[in-house]
Order: structure tokens, then sequence, then C-alpha cells
């Protein structure tokens, strides 16, 4: 496991990469609700989670992260020029 510590001087990267492909329609196990909700969920949540408690502990905003979220497109979906 990646242990490094994070600081003001070395900042992390988090990157969320999201998958647009059709398997993300299917059921999460038995919930009843698609990859594509849970996945959206956690990607709504995780943002605000790290700002509240990795960036403001002391209740300024500290820049420990930078954060980049990416959309994987599938090939198939791609046109050509």
């Amino acid at each position: 496991m990646y242990s490094k510590k994070i600081t003001r001087n070395q900042p992390a990267l988090i990157t969320i990469l999201l998958d647009v492909s059709t398997s993300m329609n299917e059921e999460w196990g038995s919930s009843g609700k698609s990859l594509a909700a849970g996945a959206m969920y956690a990607v709504k949540r995780t943002p605000r989670d790290l700002l509240f408690n990795a960036c403001i502990p002391e209740g300024e905003v500290l820049n420990y992260m930078n954060l980049a979220i990416s959309v994987a497109i599938p090939y198939c979906h791609m046109k050509s020029i």
C-alpha cells in the first residue's frame, strides 16, 4: 500500500475515472439500483467528503489535494471524423 504523507508542500492528486459503458446499466448486487447510480452517488459524495475531512481541519480551506474527474468513453461510441 502506498503511504506517503499528504502535506501542503506535497499535495495529493485524486483521480476519479467514470465508466460510461452500457455495462453500467447492470444492477448493483441486489440493491435494485444500477452500477451507474451507485457510481454517481460515490462521485457526488467524494469531493465533499475530501473537502470537509482533509482540507478544512481548522476552519480554513487548505491545499492538501487536487481532484480530477475524467470520463472514459467506450471506443464503440466514438465516431470517425
